[in-house]
């Protein structure tokens, strides 16, 4: 069984990393219904309609532990919790969307959509959020 490990959230992060989880979540439901049909044909196993259905109840128990559906403008810090390879992956999806947005609110900025704030913000999350996925770097730097 995989280690199951808890990273923290800086508050101003969990709505990125819910958003992030979100699209996870969406693209293994999509995975599950897909395989449906296959499995009533009997040519997708049952074992691996099980899994299909564990990862997708290991990241909406990710999401209850961050308080979705119940968002807050301005969260505490909150406790990312699951196995380690859906963390990982939750955190490094995170960032990479995070590097993405400072390019969008950037263009936004130059059209007169956005403030110099929003564009501070987006930003300064990029650090923030490539120290949570560093850790992992640095634990499988270690083992």
């Amino acid at each position: 069984m995989e280690e199951m490990i808890e990273v923290e959230v800086p508050g101003a992060y969990v709505s990125l990393v819910i958003e992030t989880l979100l699209g996870l979540y969406g693209a293994h439901a999509e995975a599950l219904g897909a395989a449906l049909p296959e499995y009533l044909q009997g040519t997708f196993a049952l074992h691996e309609l099980k899994d299909l259905r564990h990862e997708l109840h290991a990241i909406e128990d990710a999401l209850v532990g961050l308080g979705w559906p119940c968002g807050r403008e301005q969260p505490a810090p909150l406790v990312l919790a699951g196995a380690e390879s859906l963390v990982r992956e939750v955190v490094r999806n995170s960032l990479s969307e995070a590097a993405d947005l400072v390019g969008d609110v950037a263009r936004a900025y130059e059209a007169g959509r956005e403030e110099l704030d929003a564009l501070r913000r987006a930003v300064e999350a990029l650090p923030a959020l490539f120290a949570l996925f560093a850790t992992f770097e640095e634990r499988e730097d270690a083992a």
